[in-house]
C-alpha cells in the first residue's frame, strides 16, 4: 500500500470525504475542491463497477483503488497519528456496515473488513 498517497497530515487528510455518513450530508459536494470532486467521482464509479475479476482486485488492492483507498488512508493515519488512526476505524466501520447493506457480498468492502479485523 501507499504507493499512490502523498505525506499526509491528521489536520489536514481528507478522509471523510469517502464515508457515506459525509456523501449524504445536503451541501457535501459544496465543500469540495474539484479535485476532491473528482475523486470522489472516481471513487464511487469504482465502488459501482468494481474489479472484474480476481487478478483485477489484487491489482485495485495494490494500487489502493475503490474501497481499499481506505486501507491506505488508514496506513497514513498511523504513521502520523495513532488517535486519529483509531477514530477512523471506528468511522470506517461504521461505513462497511452501511455498504454492506447497499451493496451486500461487495468483494472490496468484505476484504477491507477483513483486512481491519486482522490488523
Amino acid at each position: 500500500m501507499g504507493r499512490g498517497m502523498m505525506a499526509l497530515s491528521c489536520l489536514t487528510i481528507r478522509r471523510e470525504i469517502y464515508l457515506l455518513a459525509s456523501m449524504t450530508l445536503p451541501d457535501y459536494r459544496d465543500g469540495l475542491s474539484a479535485e476532491d470532486k473528482g475523486a470522489v467521482t472516481l471513487y464511487l464509479e469504482e465502488m459501482q463497477v468494481g474489479p472484474a475479476d480476481g487478478n483485477m482486485d489484487i491489482e485495485w488492492q495494490e494500487n489502493c483503488r475503490g474501497y481499499y483507498r481506505h486501507l491506505e488512508i488508514l496506513e497514513a493515519l498511523r504513521l502520523e497519528c495513532q488517535e486519529a488512526a483509531e477514530t477512523y476505524v471506528t468511522s470506517l466501520e461504521k461505513d462497511i456496515i452501511a455498504w454492506l447493506a447497499i451493496k451486500p457480498n461487495n468483494v472490496q468492502v468484505t476484504n477491507v473488513r477483513t483486512a481491519l479485523s486482522n490488523m
